[in-house]
C-alpha cells in the first residue's frame, strides 16, 4: 500500500487556503488601519496598537508570499490548485466588495463616528467664538452679580468702531479677561482712564480656554487692525506657561469656504447677498487663501463695514472645509466597505472601553472623566438639602478617580475647616481645583512633578522667541507692548494657598508651570515692558482669587485694573521699564561702550573682502528691542559679488535673521537664513534662523544675487539681541 497518499498533503492545504487567509488578514490589518487613521488623534494611539495592526498586515502579506512561492516551486498539481485557488479567492473578495459598496452604502451619521475631528481644536474655539455673539448674561456668583455681553464678533466687549477718536489700548488674553466679578477687568480699566478726561479705549480680545498661540492670532489678525496705541497681553502661569512649548513663527493656516460658512452667514441679515454670491463662486471654485488679505482680495470690493468684512473672514475660518491629508490607499475605492469593517472595530473599542475594571480591582491607572464630564451632575448636587450636597460631592469624587467606596473622600471633606465646607456646599462653582485636590489627598495622585532645568530652560528660551516676534511686530507699527503675567492662585495668594494646603499643595502641583512662569518673569524684562503681578508691592493678589475657581473675585479684578491703571497712566513706570530692558542689554557689553558693531563687507569676484566698512551700525542704540535695518549704498558702478555680515563678538548673545535684502539696480532679491547657511561662516552657531556666537570673530558670506551683480544697498531685517549671558544657560541646555 502507498502510505503517502493517505498522509496529508501539506502543500495542497497550504495551496488551498492561504489566499483566503491572506486576503482576509490584510482587510483586516487595513480596515484597522482606517479606523486609527478617521477616528483616534495620532498622539493618543499606543505602540502596542500599531504593532497590532502591522503584525496583521505582515502575516497576511506572508500568507500571499508563501502562496507565491509555491506557484512557482511547488509540484505540478500544487501549483494548478494553487493558481486556481488563488484566481477563486480574489474573484470572491472583488465580488463582495462590489455588493457591499453597491448595496450596503454607510450612512453619514455612521461615517460621522469615525470623523469625531472634522474640525481642528482651533476652529472649534473660533466657533465657540461665534456662537456667543450678540448675547448677554446676568449671573450671580457668592454675592456677586455679574453682567456679561458680548459684540457681533463675539468679544466680551462693545461694539467699536476701526476709526479710532483718542488713544486706544488693546487687551489679549483667556477667561482672566472675561467676567468673574461685576465688570471684566478691560471694562474696569477703561472707566478708570476715562476719569482723567482724556477718550481712552480699552478692548477686549479675549476667549476663554485658549492658548498663546490663539493670542498671537488675534494679535496678527484682529488687535493691530483697531490701530492700538498700546497692546497688553496677558499670560497666565497655570495655563499659558507650558514647560514643552516649542516657538514656530506666526503663520496663517490655509483655508477656503465650506458649504457651513455660506449657512451660517446667509441667514445674517446684515451680510448683503452679493457676499454671500461671492462667496457661493468661491466655495464651488474650492478656492483656497493663504491668510486673510488673500482672502479679502479674492472677496474683491464689496459694500460692507470693515466690522463686517472682519465677521465674514472669521465665519470663513471657523467654519473653513479641514484640511485633507493625502487619501488613504484605496478608501476611494471601497470607503463603504472599509468604512464598515472600521466601524466593527470602532464598536468592538467602545464596547471594551466600557467593561475596563475599576480602580479597586485593576493594576492599570483608569482614565479619568474631566471636570467637565462631572459638571452638570455637580450643579444638580445644589437641588438637593444642604446636609446631602456632601456626600453627593464625594460620590462625583470617587466617580471621578473610577473607584465605588466613596468613605474615603467623604472622610477626608468632613475633616476640612468650617469655612472650607460652607464655600464647597453654599452654591455651586467650578470644580477641578476640587477634584485634583481630592485625588492627591486620598490617592496621592497624581506625583508631585520635579521641574527638570533643561526643560525650564528650553520653555522659556521658546517662550522669548514668540514675546520677540510680536514685540518687533508691534515695534514696527509704532506700537506699544507689554506683557502681564498673571500667577497661577496659589503663587499669587497665600490665603487661596493655606485654604487648600489640608488637601493639596498647589505650589507644589504646578511646580513646573510656576518655574517657566518665574522665569519668563526675568527673562521678559529683556524683550519687552513686563507687569508681574506676582511682583506689586501692595500684594494686590492677597484673598484675590475665587477658592473654587483659581479665577480673580471682585476684589481681585478691582486690584488687578488698580496695579494697570497705576502702570498705563504714570510715565515713570513705563521708563523704568525700558530702563530694565536697556540695563539688561548693558550686561552684554560690560564695560565695552565700543562693542556692539554689526559691520557688512563686500567683494568684487575673488578678490578679498573690502577694508571699507561701510554701513555699520551700533547696536547698542536698539536696546535689542527693535530690528537692526541697514542701509548699505554701494557706488552705483560697483560690481559686487560676496557679502560678509559681522556680527558683536560676544559669547551668549544670541541673534535671530528673518532675511536679508539685496537691492539691485533691476529687482529686490530676498535672501532666507538657511541660504546664509551656505556661504562661509565662522565662530557661528546656526540653528534655523537662531545665530549663536562662539568665538571672537563671527560672521556669515552669501552670494550676491546674480553673481557679479551691481547691489544699491543691503538690508538686514530682523537681527536683534534675543539672550544675554547666564540668562538662558549655555549652548546644549536651552
Amino acid at each position: 500500500m502507498n502510505n503517502s497518499k493517505t498522509k496529508p498533503n501539506v502543500s495542497l492545504f497550504l495551496a488551498a487556503s492561504l489566499p483566503y487567509a491572506g486576503f482576509l488578514l490584510v482587510v483586516c490589518g487595513y480596515s484597522l488601519l482606517y479606523f486609527f487613521k478617521m477616528s483616534v488623534p495620532r498622539e493618543t494611539v499606543a505602540l502596542k496598537q500599531i504593532i497590532l495592526v502591522y503584525m496583521i498586515l505582515t502575516f497576511g502579506g506572508l500568507c500571499l508570499l508563501i502562496h507565491f512561492f509555491i506557484l512557482y516551486k511547488g509540484p505540478k498539481e500544487v501549483r494548478y490548485r494553487a493558481l486556481s485557488t488563488l484566481i477563486f479567492s480574489a474573484i470572491l473578495f472583488i465580488l463582495c466588495g462590489i455588493v457591499s459598496e453597491k448595496f450596503f452604502p454607510v450612512s453619514s451619521s455612521q461615517h460621522s463616528k469615525l470623523s469625531k475631528h472634522k474640525y481642528s481644536p482651533f476652529q472649534l474655539k473660533l466657533q465657540r467664538l461665534l456662537k456667543r455673539r450678540l448675547t448677554e448674561r446676568l449671573s450671580k456668583r457668592r454675592g456677586v452679580f455679574m453682567y456679561e455681553r458680548y459684540n457681533s464678533l463675539g468679544w466680551p466687549d462693545k461694539e467699536r468702531s476701526f476709526e479710532k477718536k483718542g488713544k486706544r489700548i488693546v487687551c489679549i488674553g483667556d477667561s482672566f479677561l472675561e467676567v468673574r466679578s461685576s465688570k471684566n477687568l478691560p471694562e474696569r480699566l477703561e472707566l478708570m482712564l476715562q476719569s482723567t478726561k482724556e477718550h481712552i479705549e480699552v478692548l477686549n480680545l479675549s476667549l476663554a480656554e485658549t492658548s498663546p498661540e490663539d493670542y498671537r492670532f488675534r494679535f496678527y489678525e484682529f488687535a493691530l487692525d483697531y490701530q492700538p496705541d498700546h497692546v497688553l497681553l496677558f499670560i497666565y502661569g497655570g495655563n499659558d506657561a507650558m514647560p514643552y512649548y516649542t516657538y514656530t513663527p506666526y503663520e496663517h493656516n490655509p483655508f477656503s469656504v465650506s458649504v457651513q460658512a455660506v449657512m451660517f452667514l446667509s441667514a445674517i441679515k446684515a451680510i448683503p447677498k452679493k457676499v454671500i454670491l461671492q462667496l457661493s463662486g468661491l466655495m464651488k471654485n474650492q478656492t483656497r487663501f493663504k491668510n486673510r488679505q488673500d482672502f479679502f482680495k479674492h472677496l474683491g470690493q464689496v459694500n460692507i463695514s470693515r466690522s463686517d468684512m472682519q465677521f465674514v473672514y472669521l465665519v470663513v475660518n471657523a467654519y473653513s472645509v479641514p484640511l485633507m491629508e493625502k487619501p488613504f490607499p484605496f478608501s476611494t475605492i471601497a470607503p463603504n466597505t472599509l468604512t464598515r469593517l472600521a466601524l466593527l472595530w470602532h464598536q468592538n473599542f467602545t464596547i471594551n472601553a466600557g467593561l475596563k475594571k475599576t480602580n479597586e480591582d485593576s493594576d492599570k491607572e483608569p482614565e479619568m472623566p474631566t471636570w467637565k464630564d462631572l459638571q452638570s451632575k455637580f450643579n444638580k448636587v445644589f437641588a438637593l438639602a444642604k446636609e446631602k450636597r456632601l456626600e453627593s460631592i464625594s460620590k462625583l469624587a470617587a466617580e471621578y478617580n473610577r473607584m465605588t467606596d466613596y468613605s474615603l473622600f467623604l472622610e477626608k471633606l468632613e475633616n476640612q475647616d468650617p469655612r472650607f465646607l460652607e464655600e464647597l456646599i453654599s452654591e455651586p462653582d467650578v470644580t477641578y481645583l476640587l477634584w485634583a485636590a481630592l485625588s492627591k489627598s486620598v490617592l496621592n495622585k497624581p506625583e508631585y512633578p520635579v521641574p527638570s532645568k533643561a526643560v525650564i530652560d528650553r520653555a522659556t528660551y521658546n517662550y522669548m522667541l514668540y514675546f520677540q516676534e510680536m514685540k518687533n511686530e508691534a515695534d514696527r507699527l509704532g506700537v506699544q507692548f507689554s506683557v502681564v503675567l498673571i500667577p497661577e492662585a496659589s503663587l499669587g495668594d497665600d490665603d487661596f494657598y493655606r485654604f487648600w494646603l489640608p488637601l493639596i499643595d498647589f505650589r507644589k502641583y504646578f511646580s513646573i508651570r510656576n518655574a517657566v512662569f518665574s522665569k519668563l518673569a526675568v527673562n521678559l524684562k529683556t524683550v519687552s515692558p513686563v507687569i508681574n503681578l506676582l511682583d506689586d508691592p501692595q500684594d494686590r493678589l492677597f484673598e484675590g482669587y475665587w477658592h473654587f475657581d483659581g479665577h480673580w473675585n471682585e476684589k481681585g479684578n478691582k486690584n488687578v485694573a488698580e496695579t494697570l491703571y497705576a502702570y498705563l497712566t504714570s510715565p515713570a513706570l513705563y521708563e523704568n521699564a525700558e530702563k530694565a530692558m536697556e540695563d539688561d542689554w548693558g550686561k552684554c557689553f560690560p564695560d565695552q561702550p565700543s562693542v556692539g558693531i554689526m559691520e557688512i563687507f563686500w567683494k568684487e569676484g575673488i578678490q578679498t573682502f573690502h577694508e571699507e566698512r561701510k554701513g555699520s551700525l551700533s547696536l547698542k542704540g536698539s536696546l535689542g528691542k527693535e530690528p537692526v535695518l541697514i542701509d548699505l549704498i554701494f557706488p552705483i558702478d560697483a560690481n559686487v559679488s560676496e557679502l560678509r555680515i559681522d556680527f558683536p563678538g560676544l559669547k551668549g548673545c544670541d541673534y535671530i535673521i528673518e532675511q536679508v535684502v539685496v537691492d539691485t539696480p533691476g529687482r529686490s532679491f530676498y535672501i532666507s537664513p538657511q541660504e546664509l547657511t551656505l556661504g562661509c561662516k565662522n565662530d557661528v552657531h546656526i540653528s534655523g534662523n537662531r545665530f549663536s556666537v562662539t568665538g571672537t570673530d563671527p560672521y556669515l558670506c552669501f552670494t550676491a544675487p546674480g553673481g557679479r551683480a551691481k547691489v544699491l544697498s543691503v538690508n538686514v531685517k530682523g537681527i536683534c539681541l534675543i539672550n544675554s549671558p547666564g540668562q538662558l544657560g549655555k549652548n546644549g541646555s536651552r
